[in-house]
């Protein structure tokens, strides 16, 4: 596989916790996304604490390793054997910590006893997130199995917390994917960090014309922007500019009351920390292209997609600060847009279970007929979306020729046009991921359960030539 490594903020659970049913959107986008990216010839770029804390992406690669071994087991031809064993579908990045068993201890190891509100929130693990001896005897034991000792599950967990036995299991199938040459790597230091962008907004806010026209540019009512501006100016006062952190927003929310009339506004400044938060991770985890920045997947309030726009427009900004972007420079209209409807909306669109989606994605890197012609295509298309100088015409002539092929590739897997790749599970009533170049309309917003868009983490890619 070509590397061209992709960040997905759905794999936040803490953004996006999926514990209510198996059949929540929040669990499913994450899963479907990573669909999409694969089959676009992308690896997915994962952050030590979503490796870990993320539900969605625990279960996606339990789902991943498992049918890898299914195909892995039925082919006999050698070449193809090396290809599945060189594929790297997720890509691991560790921060300031030796292994990802040691950045996964690490993680337990912040506790509320020890961190007070800088304590690691557990969200996969969230049964045992209050309690500081579990976390305590939880990360021994996977420090216990870094240092290459065997042992079994710990009888404490099994029977006090049955439903976390599975998600230790899948945990240790990871450890030993990562140990795989090339999947696991160390993260970097973000270029520039929540409070970097925090301070940036002040500075741009200091001129309220220019903040209105960022605000206006991504659809965020001018009203709007300027409650979240109030809310951190609130509490740069009280903390600095270091105190306005996703941790704290997200404690502020979780002790307010459901009835308090202040909990909708606390609730917009959370989205958009979130946003940033994710620009950072993306940034740390060496994102080559994108990441996909979307609201809370059952919440169809409109404030929290526009605040969620107002803080994709505010990471544009710092970013194109950075790189001496000219100010007649206007986005491309090709960048990549995704939205999660019910699937019943795309009726055409074949439904599949996720282990079939993922079965057929590595019965492809085991199929000495298609495989070469689908890495020609997808090589084409990221060699002309990462390239310096965007030719629109091209790529989108791109971007057509690679939908073509892989309905014909995977017509019981994907629908697709020259504009529109669509793929929908089967889980209930089921989903559907769409993805296509530029923007969807409002009534396709409206209907959708949740709408984002791929953010250009080098942003003068992302940028048609100047004026």
């Amino acid at each position: 596989m070509n590397e061209h490594l992709t960040f997905h903020e759905s794999f936040d659970s803490t953004r996006a916790t999926a514990d209510d049913n198996e059949t929540h959107p929040n669990l499913t986008q994450g899963q479907i996304e990573a669909v999409v990216s694969l089959l676009l010839g992308r690896s997915l770029s994962v952050n030590n604490t979503y490796g870990f804390d993320s539900r969605t992406f625990l279960e996606l690669a339990d789902v991943v390793l498992s049918t890898r071994a299914q195909v892995l087991a039925a082919t006999r031809r050698g070449a193809a054997v090396e290809e599945l064993t060189a594929a790297r579908p997720f890509v691991l990045h560790r921060f300031r910590q030796p292994t990802f068993l040691a950045a996964c201890a690490d993680q337990l190891n912040r506790t509320r006893e020890r961190f007070g509100s800088g304590l690691f929130r557990l969200s996969a693990w969230s049964e045992i997130n209050e309690d500081t001896r579990a976390r305590n005897q939880l990360a021994e034991f996977l420090l216990h199995i870094d240092r290459g000792a065997v042992s079994t599950i710990p009888d404490w967990l099994v029977e006090t917390h049955p439903a976390l036995g599975p998600r230790l299991e899948a945990l240790l199938r990871l450890n030993s994917f990562f140990a795989l040459p090339g999947s696991d790597r160390d993260a970097r230091v973000p270029r520039i960090s929540e409070q970097g962008y925090v301070e940036h907004l002040l500075e741009v806010a200091d001129d309220e014309t220019r903040f209105h026209a960022i605000a206006a540019e991504h659809q965020c009512p001018v009203p709007l922007a300027d409650t979240v501006l109030s809310s951190i100016r609130e509490r740069v006062a009280e903390a600095g500019t270091a105190g306005v952190r996703r941790a704290w927003i997200h404690d502020v929310v979780g002790a307010t009351e459901r009835d308090d009339p202040a909990l909708f506004a606390w609730q917009q400044l959370q989205e958009f920390q979130d946003t940033i938060y994710n620009a950072v991770m993306a940034d740390s985890a060496f994102s080559q292209f994108d990441y996909m920045s979307s609201t809370p997947r059952t919440d169809a309030r409109d404030e929290l997609k526009h605040v969620n726009a107002l803080a994709v427009g505010i990471i544009r900004d710092r970013i194109r600060r950075d790189q001496a972007v000219p100010e007649s420079a206007q986005r491309a209209g090709d960048r990549m847009s995704g939205l999660l409807s019910a699937a019943s909306v795309l009726p055409h669109v074949p439904r599949q279970s996720l282990s079939a989606l993922f079965r057929a994605y590595w019965e492809l890197q085991a199929d000495e007929d298609r495989l070469p012609a689908w890495q020609a295509s997808t090589r084409q298309l990221n060699e002309i979306l990462n390239a310096p100088a965007r030719n629109d015409n091209r790529l989108r002539t791109a971007w057509a020729d690679h939908l073509r092929l892989l309905t014909e590739m995977l017509p019981d897997v994907v629908d697709a046009d020259d504009e529109e790749l669509c793929i929908a599970t089967y889980d209930g009533n089921g989903f559907a991921q769409e993805v296509r170049l530029g923007q969807f309309s409002a009534a396709e917003i409206d209907r959708s359960f949740s709408s984002g868009e791929h953010l250009a983490k080098d942003f003068l890619r992302d940028l048609a030539r100047s004026a």
